[in-house]
């Protein structure tokens, strides 16, 4: 009997070391020697349906073979075995963990078992219906997402968030111009996981395709022209430098006609930060009060104001003496006399080349019944995104079908995305359909203000009469610092 106590004790005592090591997560296959050094494995990846978790042993024993077993809550999963898993909806709702065994000849075996994840959550793709044109509505299907969620949606385009784009729905606007577009819906609920979704891409948003007649005669017809006939609506007064406001019309219409001009050169669209459009409008009663155009404007005159005059150094201003309302250098009619650029102080198109600069992706806008301020530049420098479009060249008139009726009078200009274009030495030549050169005055580079770009005056242009097309050869040849030393291209002149 004694003998038997002490045997039932050993026992006790055995079973009872056996379950501290059960406890603290290590389990010995045998006691074969030394256990094999391990690590507590973590997971990497999202905890949701369809979506790859990867286990991350950490450091064992060199040599030491792996094996992996996926448990949710607990249970172990059949047949997942491998290095990765993908949740699938059984395991909706439940957290998963690995336990990873180490063995090696000699050694122990131990068994190590990860932190738990968040919760498996139901998040679906996104799909958007409807097309990427102007005008047109998108619609995102968020899909079934895990019971309790709660969704939101951002709309993107070329990955950056569109401000208060927050709908299920979103209407296509100029400002989306050579952007594709896309949904993110991102879900949320306590326990699990906070899950952004992107649906796939739109097609590319254009405007206008310059190849193409038909194109721009519709562009220049649903667009511009309409455009066009904005009122700026401008409820300000001078007399008392009341600033007012501008109708969002006639701010709608401005963006439409420059993300217009920017598209005829593939460029993206850009939008209206709405403080800076207030800046512009100060400058834009300012000028209209003094019947002064200055980008320097003193204390000393009506209605100044410090936003105002800041504004006015970093914007395209235009002005109108005397003449009938609309103003043609206001809203729309400011943007196409800016792209023409005339007058003896503008023979660098300095105005067209901030429209056109590349890279850009914010301006603001401010029209009185006479006046009006184009923001190009924030306080602090260009409102760029690095997901703009960059073309190599940007000519203007665009190459490939152009309305005669915003030809800029013969003062021509080609300009390059790339920094270190050089058109100083640059020769044009342009040609008529017929081989007839024309005479082309060059004017001075200058390389503050915009792309680089060189501008010139064509003599003897031809406007084209009826339904007929002007078609202009230009050649540019000379050029440094771009990928090519010469570019060739035509200008095809019609009435839309």
């Amino acid at each position: 009997m004694h003998a038997t106590a002490v045997v039932r004790r050993r026992v006790l005592s055995l079973i009872a070391a056996l379950a501290v090591v059960l406890a603290a997560g290590v389990v010995p296959a045998a006691a074969e020697g030394p256990a094999v050094s391990s690590a507590t494995p973590t997971i990497s990846g999202t905890p949701r349906v369809g979506s790859t978790l990867t286990a991350k042993a950490g450091s064992w024993t060199s040599g030491a073979t792996l094996k992996y077993q996926w448990r949710a809550d607990g249970k172990a999963i059949s047949k997942a075995t491998s290095k990765s898993f993908r949740p699938t909806t059984t395991q909706k709702g439940k957290r998963i963990t690995v336990t990873v065994t180490g063995s090696k000849s000699g050694y122990t075996s131990v068994s190590k078992t990860s932190a738990a994840t968040k919760k498996v959550i139901l998040a679906p793709t996104p799909k958007v219906t409807g097309s990427a044109k102007l005008g047109s509505r998108l619609t995102v299907k968020r899909g079934t997402w895990t019971s309790g969620t709660r969704l939101k949606v951002q709309w993107y385009a070329d990955n950056v968030a569109i401000p208060g784009a927050t709908s299920t729905t979103f209407t296509v606007t100029s400002s989306q111009q050579g952007k594709k577009i896309f949904a993110r819906v991102t879900g949320s609920r306590s326990g699990y996981p906070t899950v952004k979704r992107d649906s796939a891409v739109t097609k590319q948003v254009k405007l206008v395709d310059t190849s193409s007649r038909a194109s721009v005669d519709a562009a220049y017809t649903k667009i511009l022209a309409p455009a066009l006939k904005k009122s700026t609506g401008w409820t300000g007064k001078t007399s008392s430098c009341k600033v007012g406001t501008e109708s969002s019309s006639s701010k709608k219409a401005t963006l439409d006609a420059v993300n217009l001009m920017r598209a005829m050169v593939q460029l993206d669209g850009v939008r209206f930060n709405s403080t800076w459009n207030k800046e512009a409008l100060r400058n834009s009663l300012m000028m209209e009060a003094r019947g002064e155009i200055t980008h320097y404007p003193t204390k000393s005159g009506s209605c100044w104001s410090p936003v105002g005059a800041d504004a006015a150094g970093r914007s395209n201003i235009a002005l109108q003496w005397g003449g009938s309302l609309p103003a043609m250098t206001t809203g729309a009619r400011g943007v196409v006399g800016y792209m023409v650029d005339a007058g003896s102080n503008n023979t660098v198109v300095g105005h067209r080349r901030w429209i056109l600069e590349p890279s850009i992706a914010v301006m603001g806008t401010g029209s009185t019944n006479r006046a009006s301020t184009l923001t190009v530049i924030g306080k602090s420098g260009l409102a760029t995104s690095k997901y703009n479009a960059k073309p190599t060249w940007l000519e203007w008139p665009s190459a490939g079908y152009f309305p005669a009726s915003i030809e800029p009078d013969g003062r021509w200009s080609l300009s390059a995305s790339a920094a270190g274009a050089d058109f100083s030495k640059a020769k044009v030549t342009v040609k008529t359909s017929s081989g007839r050169k024309l005479s082309v005055k060059k004017y001075g580079v200058v390389s503050y203000m915009g792309p680089e770009t060189i501008s010139f005056k064509v003599s003897g242009l031809s406007r084209p009469k009826g339904s007929a097309v002007a078609t202009y050869t230009v050649s540019v040849t000379g050029i440094k610092g771009t990928p090519t030393s010469s570019y060739t291209y035509k200008v095809k002149l019609f009435n839309p």
